[in-house]
């Protein structure tokens, strides 16, 4: 695969999982240019790094952690269907961002909610949302994981067993 092959395939990867979050801020308050240029940026970002990730995967050949990687990333898209976990993410990644604007006007910096201030705290939002679904998502991939490679095994017969009754 080929380095724009691969970018390209985390940006369409990537925008499909954030499509639900994307359209539910647009929904509700990110209607500025400000804001949307946050998010849009917010989304690049974990394509960027997405791509990266794989890149270094493939240069490697961990073919077996990229399968994995795909893995999560197919599972994240299909929490979008359950929406509670996309809305706890965000609502924790919007407590942060305003614990983390109340700090910072403690020392006389103060955000308004237009222009670059919007982007930043949009910007932020975002990129803490997709850090805690990712997160989520590692959490799923491992619990599968751990399932098939240690739970699965227990329910398979021996191979003794199976050919002495062929016998």
């Amino acid at each position: 695969m080929t380095k724009p092959q691969l970018f390209c395939k985390w940006t369409i990867l990537v925008w499909l999982n954030a499509a639900f979050s994307f359209f539910m801020a647009l929904g509700n308050s990110a209607r500025t240019e400000s804001a949307i240029a946050g998010m849009i940026c917010g989304v690049f970002t974990f394509v960027v790094l997405y791509y990266l990730l794989d890149l270094r995967l493939l240069q490697q050949g961990k073919d077996t952690l990229r399968k994995w990687l795909l893995i999560g990333v197919i599972i994240k898209a299909l929490t979008q269907f359950l929406p509670a976990i996309e809305i706890a993410a965000g609502m924790a990644a919007v407590g942060l961002v305003e614990i983390g604007v109340e700090f910072a006007q403690q020392f006389g910096y103060f955000l308004s909610s237009t222009g670059l201030d919007s982007f930043i705290k949009i910007y932020l939002i975002t990129v803490i949302d997709g850090v805690l679904l990712s997160l989520a998502v590692g959490i799923f991939v491992l619990l599968i994981k751990l399932f098939c490679n240690k739970v699965l095994p227990l329910f398979k017969k021996p191979k003794e067993a199976v050919t002495s009754r062929l016998a």
